[in-house]
């Protein structure tokens, strides 16, 4: 086996989610694809070949942070593109599977569980809030209220 399946997310919506206009994904990775589970959902998958993306190689190159962040986003990318499809459920970063079959497989056994997480975020917008302190300068504003 030279080549392993990506999951990037779980999607469920009416029709195939479409891969027009959709992120490249991560680097090396083949085109993204819709793998049907069934009873309308879809994992967003591509192939990752394994002199890349073997559990060994991503082991040997989590301590290189420009790795993992240029995999990071671009795993983002591809879930916050199909969360307009639907309701979307992101796999982890370094989701594979042997095969596509093993990773339907897998979304087939925990079905039930699933569907709750679905229902759960449908119709659900994610935020993120990013907060950066000045040390030096919140140090200053502290230092002139115990003044006053």
């Amino acid at each position: 086996m030279s080549e392993a399946t990506y999951l990037y997310c779980l999607v469920r919506a009416p029709r195939k989610p479409s891969l027009a206009d959709a992120p490249s994904g991560l680097p090396g990775l083949s085109p993204l694809r819709a793998l049907e589970v069934g009873d309308g959902l879809w994992l967003i998958a591509a192939g990752a070949p394994l002199s890349q993306y073997s559990s060994e190689e991503i082991q040997r190159r989590l301590s290189d942070l420009s790795w993992v962040s240029d995999r990071a986003l671009a795993h983002e990318a591809v879930i916050e593109h199909f969360a307009i499809a639907g309701a979307v459920v992101p796999m982890k970063l370094f989701t594979l599977f042997a095969s596509d079959e093993r990773a339907v497989s897998f979304i087939r056994d925990d079905r039930e569980r699933l569907d709750r997480v679905l229902d759960r975020v449908d119709g659900q917008v994610e935020w993120g809030v990013r907060i950066r302190l000045d040390d030096a300068r919140a140090r200053e504003v502290l230092a002139a209220e115990a003044r006053e």
